[in-house]
């Protein structure tokens, strides 16, 4: 299992991550922005929760019919903007800034295939919601030790992170892995994002693998 530590997100706050997995790779517990639903009653987040069905789960394995191969590799383009696979679906980044060494400034992006979009993510200042066809999920850190989750339903979960960290099964997030980095505000080799805490081979989903021409 990874180990995870602390990173100072974009609001100075601490943003859970996981450990680098690639020469030059930062990786975390993705939270997002905390959101006004339907009123069902809060909930714990535990490892009752993440060890059986919920929203996460839900939301994240609808992508799964659509997103490219787990195996797959897309090219990206010159300005990084967009990563082509060769059946056709396309990620589409909000800028070409896509390195991976500062968590809080990871562009949003959605995934494309056959023209309709089948994921999406979009980062807030506490953290990010992922919208799939299943519906938007949002994971929040309103504190620097709660983690919480707001379903498509407008219920919520939290939950202390020292607890999540010390579950077997694995916290909803994100695993950003990058293989090298030019430092200039361009990425230069292989990039991967995935999701952990999904219905995915042990845990994982992977959103989309996009590598520069040549790689």
């Amino acid at each position: 299992m990874t180990a995870k530590a602390g990173r100072e997100g974009p609001a100075g706050r601490a943003i859970l991550l996981r450990a680098a997995i690639t020469t030059v790779t930062a990786v975390f517990l993705a939270c997002g922005s905390s959101s006004s639903g339907s009123g069902t009653a809060t909930g714990a987040l535990d490892c009752a929760l993440l060890t059986g069905d919920n929203c996460w789960k839900t939301v994240t394995s609808a992508a799964s019919a659509c997103l490219p191969a787990g195996d797959a590799q897309g090219t990206l383009s010159s300005d990084s903007k967009t990563c082509t696979y060769a059946d056709r679906a396309v990620v589409t980044f909000s800028n070409g800034e896509i390195l991976a060494t500062s968590a809080g400034s990871f562009p949003n992006f959605t995934v494309s295939a056959t023209g309709k979009s089948c994921f999406a993510y979009t980062a807030h200042t506490n953290g990010a919601t992922f919208t799939t066809p299943a519906g938007a999920i949002s994971l929040d850190q309103p504190s620097s030790n709660v983690e919480s989750m707001t379903c498509p339903d407008g219920s919520s979960y939290s939950g202390n992170i020292a607890d999540l960290m010390a579950c077997k099964t694995s916290t909803p997030g994100v695993d950003l892995g990058e293989s090298v980095a030019n430092g200039m505000g361009t990425m230069m080799g292989t990039l991967t994002f995935s999701l952990h805490g999904t219905t995915g081979a042990s845990g994982e989903t992977v959103v989309f693998t996009c590598a520069t021409p040549g790689q």
